[in-house]
């Protein structure tokens, strides 16, 4: 059981991802885009991994999208988050971009509906300390659309550091 002095961590941005988590301050999810080819880049990074610019700008997305990968934590080796177990965090394949993904957790989702493919939403919750941090859940339409268009660039496939389950 989480003591009343156990907070859960609050994030501690880099400068490079500082966008991101002020945007989710403000209950928005941004990523990082490149502005000459206008490819989607999360983890922020600074050159665009498809065309090698600098000109990365955040901008907004749906917050739709799919399961892509899952996993229960049943044992917690961080302070505050005790008394949450067991409980789901996933990979979100975004529906913007062919193989944009995030990193989350799952909130409102009974574990015998969480599933490879479910289409999810982002929320966003309040951290004490911090403010509100996005999450997912599941897409109360029950459909994940698709806002991907033709001045998106489809993924040319995993960049070089990123694995592809087989």
């Amino acid at each position: 059981m989480t003591s009343p002095a156990s907070q859960k961590p609050i994030p501690q941005p880099s400068d490079l991802a500082a966008p991101y988590w002020e945007a989710a301050r403000q209950g928005r999810l941004k990523i990082q885009r490149c502005r000459d080819c206008r490819f989607w880049v999360h983890f922020p990074d600074v050159r665009c991994p498809r065309c090698g610019s600098e000109h990365l700008a955040f901008e907004a997305v749906s917050g739709q999208g799919r399961i892509s990968t899952f996993t229960f934590v049943h044992r917690t080796f961080v302070a505050g988050f005790e008394g949450d177990v067991p409980y789901p965090v996933a990979w979100i394949d975004l529906v913007e971009q062919p193989g944009l993904r995030v990193f989350a957790d799952l909130a409102d989702t009974p574990a015998e509906t969480v599933a490879i493919g479910l289409p999810v939403e982002v929320v966003f919750s309040e951290r004490a300390g911090w403010g509100t941090i996005p999450s997912f859940r599941p897409a109360a339409s029950g459909v994940a659309t698709d806002h991907s268009s033709n001045d998106e660039p489809s993924n040319d496939g995993p960049s070089k550091d990123r694995e592809v389950p087989s």
